[in-house]
This record gives structure tokens, sequence and C-alpha cells, in this order.
């Protein structure tokens, strides 16, 4: 569950982002290349909400490596 909600909140900034930067303040603009959906590139929201994933694991991994609430190693 924790999973989803980050991805879903991942995607939701991403899409605010990319819109509020390409529509609203025009500070750049897709190539022809770039695949859109809902007039939103689909790489920088795939990239931005990998992220969130990666770093809900990098610090699950990093807080329970040595057992919950233990500093040993850190």
């Amino acid at each position: 569950m924790h999973v989803l909600v980050v991805l879903l909140t991942g995607i939701l900034v991403s899409g605010i982002v990319e819109y509020r930067a390409v529509y609203v303040l025009k500070e750049w603009r897709y190539g022809p290349n770039m695949p859109i959906i809902l007039g939103i590139g689909l790489s920088p929201l795939v990239q931005i909400s990998m992220t969130g994933l990666l770093a809900l694991w990098v610090t699950g991994r990093l807080l329970y490596r040595c057992g919950p609430y233990s500093v040993e190693g850190v």
C-alpha cells in the first residue's frame, strides 16, 4: 500500500511540476520524439515517480539492515 501511495504521489507531483514549467512558465518544451500523456512528457513522469520509490527502498534498507532501530554500522 505504501508503495502505491509513493508512486501515485510521485506521478502527481511530477505532473504538476512539468505542467507548470512547460505551459505556465514556458521554461522549456518537449522535443518531437518525447512521448506525451495528457500533455505531460512520459519520461519525467516515470523518472520522478521512480525516484520516490528508490528513496523509499534505500531508506528502508538503511534503517532496517541491522534490525529495527539499530544504529550499528551506520
